[in-house]
């Protein structure tokens, strides 16, 4: 509705020139392909949890992971399309509750221009509760790869101890613990090194920083 009644916002909004790109340092000029490429690329990490797919391929039939990766390549076209003309048609690019301004709370701002505080509030609270369950997935993924590898005398044995009281192995789980917490004292004194740690770790490893 919002978009109806203003379309000037997203006429706008296709007036102005496309972000520069800092691609490993080196900052390249904004045009149509590197928006298309680094939107569609980031949509599909971090709206369809594509790196977790990994996960739980060993538990799925042959032949279903590739048609799950398939549905989420649909998904993420389909959905993240229609989630970035209605951006554009709400909030302006620049100036002050733009996304650049708000890049960081886009669907919450866009909440709050469309129906008030509360829808704020609501995507808010519901942001909070799906990256918390990405943590989750990051600690239910390192454990049973760690124990895996433990099984296969490929790390220490002690690493499959199971706690009688919780049925978990603990050992794994403080381990991984302490090497993501310290991810928040390297990205300060060591940018480069904390980036290929969290590569190794997974990507969701920086949600927790």
């Amino acid at each position: 509705m919002t978009a109806v009644q203003h379309p000037d916002t997203f006429w706008n909004n296709m007036q102005t020139d496309f972000p520069d790109v800092n691609v490993a340092g080196n900052v390249m000029t904004g045009n149509l392909l590197t928006a298309t490429f680094y939107g569609y690329s980031s949509a599909m990490l971090g709206i369809t949890g594509f790196e977790t797919s990994a996960q739980f391929v060993e538990e799925q039939a042959p032949g279903v992971f590739r048609k799950t990766l398939r549905n989420m390549w649909v998904f993420a076209t389909l959905y993240n399309l229609l989630l970035s003309f209605l951006s554009l048609a709400v909030l302006p690019l620049e100036g002050r509750g733009g996304i650049y301004d708000d890049k960081d709370v886009v669907l919450a701002s866009m909440g709050r221009v469309v129906a008030g505080k509360w829808l704020e509030s609501w995507v808010s609270i519901d942001a909070f509760v799906v990256l918390a369950g990405g943590v989750l997935t990051s600690y239910v993924g390192i454990t049973g790869l760690v124990r895996r590898l433990a099984f296969d005398r490929v790390l220490p044995a002690f690493l499959t101890y199971t706690n009688k009281w919780r049925g978990t192995n603990h050992y794994i789980i403080l381990l991984f613990f302490v090497l993501q917490a310290s991810l928040d004292r390297l990205l300060a004194v060591a940018p480069g090194w904390c980036l290929s740690a969290a590569i190794v770790l997974g990507p969701r490893s920086m949600i927790q920083i």
